[in-house]
Order: structure tokens, then sequence, then C-alpha cells
């Protein structure tokens, strides 16, 4: 009797014991980050020779390698982000794969060093979480413009620029915010998309990891071949539509504003001269206050440059403006013959060889310090970076511009400037004595 009790007793007891061991290892299987950094390791060794010692370098390079990982998690699990009671594994997991990168002489912690918060890791832009989300907030018609432009070999200079300018629409449109800390906010989600749903190649591709995060899997920028400037040219074209009329504006007013308490009391210009010297060398248009205060919605908080749903493509349209303004020259300029003068490349072009001041057009140094010249130069050509995380936002811009802040580190360019920028200058200068 005693025996035929003690059975179900035993047998119960059994089935507990499994349930409490399933149970706690469920729980340990959710705390562990599901986030693969292997993908990480070939970038990682080939920045851990030449690895900066400065924190914001440190930083901006440490996120393009997070946002490298979760388009890699959204291509395999069509995610996003890992879950939250994962955060702190995956940046333990982190920490671990980017260690070669500091020295015992200089220990780095991320978390501390970049001041990001635990749970940013697992946070994003507008509660967007999963593949799906995205595809519903992104019309059809986007994401095919995303797939004709992303899904193919970047070995080719144009390819690179086209889904640049594909991506750029897409956050200015649709992914205008809010975001959650700054490991992945909007900015980021159109590449991390494009690496993880779109290319067939995946983010970790050596030319993909270049043009969606500006990775390098070796000591040196991988150098596409072929294309012809003509071709990447148009598409950087096709990203100039999104000029805005109050961007163009506000950057004639910031300059001439700033410059005209700057410049000698002696020498004074007029004003109707100044505006007659800016219409013979740019697209600006004049218009009335009344107009301006229609088109913008009696100045309404949605229109301010670098917020509503433009953001980011304000920033671009900004420099793009400002640089039109101090070097007296267009934007686009057909040289004949397939070739053409790009004025953003030609300014970084002269930024990269310590020639900012170049930039200039001829007598717009006297209007004021030379420092406050250079760093509106800088700040333009920042503004027209061809990647979207490297440009500033709007606010950052006005702080520089009104405080002492140093303009941040302009970063390589995924793509070349055009061939014989040499003979490109000399047509340009040629053209504007002819045209003087």
């Amino acid at each position: 009797m005693t025996t035929a009790v003690s059975d179900p007793l035993r047998l119960l007891f059994v089935a507990f014991s499994l349930l409490l061991l399933l149970d706690l290892a469920l729980s340990q299987n959710s705390s562990s980050c599901p986030l693969d950094f292997s993908v990480t390791r070939k970038f990682v060794s080939a920045a851990a020779s030449t690895s900066s010692s400065d924190s914001a370098h440190r930083c901006t390079y440490l996120l393009q390698l997070l946002h490298l990982t979760l388009s890699q998690y959204l291509r395999t699990d069509s995610l996003f982000h890992p879950p939250v009671d994962a955060a702190a594994a995956c940046w333990t997991a982190f920490q671990a794969a980017v260690a070669p990168l500091f020295s015992a002489a200089d220990p780095f912690d991320v978390r501390t060093g970049c001041g990001f918060r635990t749970e940013w890791i697992a946070q994003g832009c507008m509660n967007i979480t999963s593949r799906r989300d995205f595809e519903k907030v992104v019309p059809v018609a986007s994401i095919s413009d995303m797939d004709r432009n992303c899904n193919q070999s970047f070995q080719a200079t144009p390819a690179c620029t086209a889904c640049t300018v594909s991506l750029n629409r897409v956050k200015a449109a649709y992914l205008p915010g809010p975001d959650y800390g700054n490991v992945s906010d909007c900015t980021s989600y159109p590449a991390i998309y494009a690496g993880g749903a779109i290319s067939r190649l995946g983010p970790s591709d050596d030319a993909n990891a270049y043009c969606f995060f500006l990775l390098n899997s070796t000591t040196s920028a991988p150098s596409p071949s072929g294309g012809g400037s003509s071709t990447w040219i148009y598409g950087v074209a096709a990203g100039c539509f999104v000029f805005l009329l109050v961007a163009a504006l506000a950057a004639w007013f910031w300059v001439r504003r700033y410059l005209n308490r700057r410049r000698k009391p002696t020498k004074e210009v007029e004003p109707s001269l100044a505006l007659e010297s800016i219409s013979a060398s740019t697209t600006l248009v004049k218009f009335r206050f009344d107009e301006i205060k229609q088109a913008t919605k009696n100045f309404s908080r949605d229109n301010i440059i670098g917020r509503g749903g433009y953001g980011n493509s304000d920033v671009y349209s900004f420099g793009v403006v400002l640089l039109e303004l101090l070097s007296g020259k267009k934007a686009f300029v057909s040289m004949g013959e397939g070739q053409a003068f790009v004025l953003s490349d030609w300014a970084w072009s002269l930024v990269r060889r310590g020639r900012t001041m170049a930039v200039l057009e001829e007598g717009m140094e006297e209007l004021g310090p030379t420092e406050v010249l250079e760093k509106y130069v800088l700040v333009a050509v920042l503004c027209t970076h061809p990647q979207l995380h490297a440009r500033p936002k709007m606010d950052q811009i006005v702080k520089i511009l009104e405080t002492d802040l140093a303009v941040p580190s302009i970063p390589d360019r995924p793509i070349p400037i055009v061939s014989n920028i040499e003979d490109i200058e000399r047509s340009v200068s040629s053209s504007g004595s002819e045209k003087a």
C-alpha cells in the first residue's frame, strides 16, 4: 500500500523538477545576447592598428560597428534590436568583440566612454522593432526604390551614390522620429534595413559595409572602379530635388547678418549689389515676406529647418546653398563631353588638402575674420557629406556657428572625387573670368 502511494508522488516530484529546470533554461536563454558580433571581426582587425585615441572618433566608429551588427540581426531574425532583457549581455559581448581596438595601457569602456545607456541597444526609432514594422511605415514604392538602388554591387562608383540618395529620401519623408537614445536613431534605420533586408550580399560584404556604414575591412578605403563621372553625378543631382526654399533663404539671411557685423567699418557693400552678385552665381529666387509667410504656414514650427518631415535633407540643402554663397559658384556645372563640376566635391577636395580658404569667392575673406569664414566652409562641407550619419543636425549647426564650438572632424567619403579635378578647377576659374 505504501509503495503504491509513493510511486505517484515520486513521478509528480520528478515532473515538477523537470519544469523547474526547463524554466531556468528558458530564463537563462532569454537573457543571452542574440546578436552575432563575429561580423565585426574583420573590420575591428583592420582598424586595430590605426585606432584613434579621440573619444568622439572612437564612439562614431563603435556606433557604425553596432549598426552593422544590427543589420545582420535584421537579416537573420527580421528584428532591428535584441530584447530589452538581453541588453546588458549584448553590451558585454560587444565590449569583448571590440577589445582589440584598445590596449591595456588605454582601456576604454564603451558604455561609459560614449555615454550609452544599457537599454538603448534594445530601443530605436519610432518604436520600429521589426522588418514588418518598418515596411508598415515606409510605402511599397519607396521600398522598391531602395531595392533598385541598393540591391547591387557597390564596386562601381555611381552605385553607392544612388543608394545613398534613396536612403536619404526615405529618412526625410517617413522617419522623422522620435529616437530613443543615440545608439540606433532614425538616421541609421534606412542603412540598417538596406544592408539586412534589401542587399543580396548582406551588410558584412566589404563594399556594402563601406557604403552603408563607412567600415573598412582593410587599412585603406576600397577604391571603386568604373562608372564614369557623369553617371554618378546624375544620382547626386537627384538628391538635390529636396532643396527647400526655407533652407535657401535662411542660409542667405544668416550669412549676410553674421558677416555684416564683422566687416570693416570703412568698407561698405550695398545690399542691392550683393543680391545681384548672388543672383548671378546661384539659383536663389527673391520672394516677398507675405509669400514666405504663406508658404511656411505663418512660420509654423513644423517647418523649422532640420525638423519636420525633411530633417537630414534640410541639412544637406543648407550645406549646398551655403557653399554657393561662400564660393560664388553653382552647385553643378556641365563641362561638356560627359564631365561636370560638383561644388560639394570640389570644396571637400580643397578642405582635404588643407586649402579651406580657397573655397571662398575672391574678396569674401575681407568680410570677416579668417577663423569665422573657415568655420562656415567646414560646416558647409560637413552638411553636404554623402552619408546621412556624418551630417550634423540643424540645432547642432546653429550651436557651432553661434558659439566657439569646433567643427567636428569630417569623415572620409565613400565615393572618390571626380577625376581631373585640377582641370575642372581651371575650367571653372576661366569661365568665371569670362563672365566678368
